[in-house]
């Protein structure tokens, strides 16, 4: 309601688009960012138009609502809208890794392998880029959650060797680089990730590793891993030793009601040394 600078009244709109996501008013959400793209087509430049609908947690409200393929009646015509250049190859790897998302959520595993192309394709047209490589394993976590979620089994262990031999790789090169510790780090993790959800927690174990060892860790990081011991070893002073440097670090304490939801920890959800750990008593 107040008299806003475009760029003001860009970052309003999006984070009430924004929060209205996060908590779960999806009909809302999508009304907030329906009306913020048609003012955004009047106010901003079209290169500004992929960072209004990029955002993964709004786009899932398009989903969670029934209303995904009206997002990508916008995203696709965005493609003519706002081309690829060296502006915009960001927001355009952000827009292409939620648009695989939410197509791998809704079952769409061939469409979502497409937009994981288009991903491979950014970094490949610019290989001096900085964030090339990046953005080349991204869309390998891309195609695993695809593989994953459409029960490709073969497939997905292809690629996950694939990208295992990359992290190799890019861990010898990374101290060269001014944000490889950072980057590598967040790949490990999002590598990890993929794989402890698609239930192999072997291969997942050395990877949360290397993200606790280079402390660019978040409190899953403890809690998969812990879960991937537990569902392997069963090595139960290590997973309480996890549990509890999850719970040190999350001032939420909602540390055991995550525990509690993961179906690897089933059989623990009585289990009062596992709560106390998780709950820091």
């Amino acid at each position: 309601t107040r008299d806003l600078s475009s760029e003001d009244e860009a970052w309003a709109r999006w984070q009430r688009t924004d929060t209205l996501a996060s908590l779960r008013r999806f009909d809302e959400a999508v009304c907030s960012q329906r009306a913020f793209y048609e003012w955004a087509t009047k106010h901003l430049e079209p290169e500004r138009l992929l960072w209004v609908m990029y955002d993964g947690t709004q786009a899932l409200a398009w989903w969670a609502s029934g209303r995904l393929n009206e997002w990508l009646v916008i995203v696709h015509s965005l493609r003519t809208a706002a081309g690829v250049n060296e502006h915009t190859r960001w927001d355009w790897f952000q827009l292409d890794r939620t648009e695989a998302m939410v197509l791998a959520r809704e079952g769409r595993a061939e469409e979502a392998l497409a937009v994981a192309d288009l991903m491979t394709a950014l970094s490949d047209r610019c290989p001096s880029w900085d964030q090339a490589e990046g953005v080349r394993m991204e869309a390998e976590f891309a195609r695993m959650d695809a593989m994953t979620r459409g029960d490709r089994d073969a497939e997905f262990d292809t690629v996950a060797y694939r990208v295992t031999e990359s992290l190799a790789g890019f861990q010898r090169t990374y101290a060269d680089a001014s944000h490889g510790p950072q980057q590598y780090g967040m790949l490990c993790n999002n590598a990890a990730a993929k794989l402890f959800f698609a239930h192999r927690y072997e291969r997942a174990m050395p990877l949360f590793r290397e993200v606790i060892r280079l402390r660019r860790v978040t409190i899953h990081a403890y809690i998969w891993m812990a879960a991937s011991v537990w569902a392997t070893s069963g090595d139960r002073q290590e997973v309480l030793d996890l549990v509890r440097a999850a719970a040190q670090r999350d001032p939420s304490r909602s540390i055991w009601r995550r525990v509690r939801a993961l179906a690897a920890f089933e059989d623990i959800t009585d289990d009062l040394e596992f709560e106390a750990a998780a709950t820091g008593a």
